[in-house]
């Protein structure tokens, strides 16, 4: 490719050397540089690419893209970019270099703290009933169809997304769904991208070790609105009441989704139970009926929102989408349940205060016995909830144990500690080996009750120091139910 093909639409100071060159690579890693490539350097929060230009001059860089210039002299033959931001930069470089793949599909975001990996898989598998070839990219992994690919973020790195949008064309997808992470937005990832349609599920406390205040989290998570064009949809949540603030940024069409309001979809009845949910919607004006195998009112939420995203894609009957419910199967580490005889468990994700509170008032309604929770907190991460999660668990279960999630490089004992405080009631055992508390968790199970493991979910690792060691909740939840 032609260094000037691939800079079309970018905006840079030529500080030294030729665009009439050959490009066969482009990154922002320094390790990854091969001959006739593109370095672009960008500002971490950990590192400055800024730092690795030496390297990647010695893999093989012929053009360096810099938001400054650092002692460059010696090397007459480079070509020197100098432009804003790094970050843009790289996105509609990225794109340019995989021959813009995106603007040939329907992009489909989903952003919000919870529920994000659910709804993308319901709107996913509705979209296959109508027979088209869907792309997913997300928490749990990416997917081409139901050929998974694994990733180490919720959305990758722009060149790697673009990377990715090319193969998924290639294999002849057609929509595109995907989870729009808060860092994600904020760091420019989805820069320059058309979406169709975005979804917003929720703002509770998450990422704040990021964000540093709810307002930041949510202004990061606003930038998905309002860069989505008039021609696009805006599902928004009308439950939360940051909605309001979305709708009023966007330029795209609104949709709101309801439980308790009124709403472009809004609810009239439900019946919950474990088994999944029936409930009455008004959409429009008509009424619909449904069935759907996710259990739990947050649950529920989730659902509307696939289904106004589908009708915004598609524009088909809305009866035909609302029919196709019935058997779209819950997500793997999502209130998925497991059962053994007369013993009952549900392992979910659910590691931020709101979700913990809504799965565990969720079981309440459906649970005859009491529920049992194990549960702990991430290391390395906003360490403000941990209390707050003490305090929602022995609020609403009977009985919980404390124990380590992915402790990182902190200390679990002291993750441990800081749960306890919220606490407030004798209700909890203090296990840190997180097999041992499953163990513990399941021998205090009886007909009828309930047991929650939370925090991890589809995760099949845990994380001590910077080490990933096999892990996986409900493989433990399995083995102790069967030597009972």
């Amino acid at each position: 490719m032609k260094l000037t093909q691939l800079l079309e639409n970018t905006v840079f100071e030529l500080l030294q050397g030729t665009l009439e060159k050959e490009i066969l690579n482009l990154n922002y890693d320094s390790r990854k540089i091969t001959q006739n490539s593109v370095f672009v350097a960008i500002k971490g929060f950990s590192t400055d690419g800024h730092n690795f230009l030496l390297p990647a001059i010695k893999n093989g860089a012929s053009v360096l893209v810099v938001e400054e210039l650092k002692n460059l002299e010696d090397f007459p033959e480079l070509t020197i970019l100098k432009v804003k931001n790094s970050r843009q930069t790289l996105a509609l470089l990225s794109a340019n270099f995989y021959g813009n793949p995106a603007k040939k599909l329907t992009l489909v975001g989903i952003t919000g703290t919870n529920g994000k990996t659910t709804t993308s898989f319901v709107i996913k598998a509705l979209l296959e009933k109508f027979g088209v070839k869907i792309g997913l990219l997300g928490t749990t992994g990416n997917f081409i169809a139901d050929k998974k690919f694994e990733n180490t973020h919720t959305t990758p790195e722009s060149l790697e997304l673009h990377e990715f949008f090319a193969k998924m064309l290639a294999e002849n997808v057609q929509i595109v769904v995907m989870e729009v992470s808060s860092h994600s937005l904020f760091l420019e990832r989805v820069f320059g991208l058309d979406f169709k349609v975005a979804i917003f599920t929720n703002l509770t406390q998450d990422h704040l070790d990021f964000h540093e205040t709810l307002e930041n989290y949510k202004l990061a998570k606003g930038i998905l609105f309002k860069n989505l064009s008039k021609n696009s949809f805006a599902v928004l949540n009308a439950d939360d009441e940051v909605s309001d603030f979305y709708a009023k940024t966007t330029r795209a069409k609104v949709m709101t989704f309801s439980q308790n309001k009124n709403a472009n979809l809004s609810v009239l009845k439900t019946k919950f139970s474990l088994e999944g949910t029936e409930f009455t919607v008004n959409f429009e004006g008509k009424i619909f009926s449904a069935k759907t195998l996710l259990p739990g009112k947050f649950n529920l939420s989730n659902v509307l929102a696939s289904l106004l995203a589908v009708f915004s894609v598609l524009q088909k009957n809305f009866n035909e989408i609302v029919s196709g419910l019935e058997t779209v199967k819950p997500v793997e580490g999502r209130f998925e349940i497991i059962r053994k005889n007369k013993l009952f468990a549900v392992v979910d994700y659910a590691h931020t205060p709101d979700a913990l509170e809504k799965i565990l008032v969720s079981l309440r309604e459906v649970c005859k016995g009491k529920i049992v929770t194990v549960f702990g907190c991430g290391g390395d991460r906003d360490k403000t909830k941990r209390a707050k999660m003490g305090k929602i668990a022995s609020e609403l279960s009977d009985e919980i144990v404390v124990t380590s999630d992915n402790p990182r490089t902190e200390n679990p004992l002291e993750i441990i500690s800081e749960i306890k405080k919220g606490i407030s009631k004798p209700n909890f055992y203090e296990v840190q080996d997180r097999k041992k508390a499953i163990e513990l968790g399941v021998s205090l199970l009886k007909s009828g009750d309930v047991l929650l493991v939370a925090g991890k979910g589809h995760e099949t690792y845990q994380i001590f120091g910077t080490q990933k060691i096999h892990f996986n909740d409900r493989e433990v939840v399995r083995f102790f139910f069967e030597k009972v």
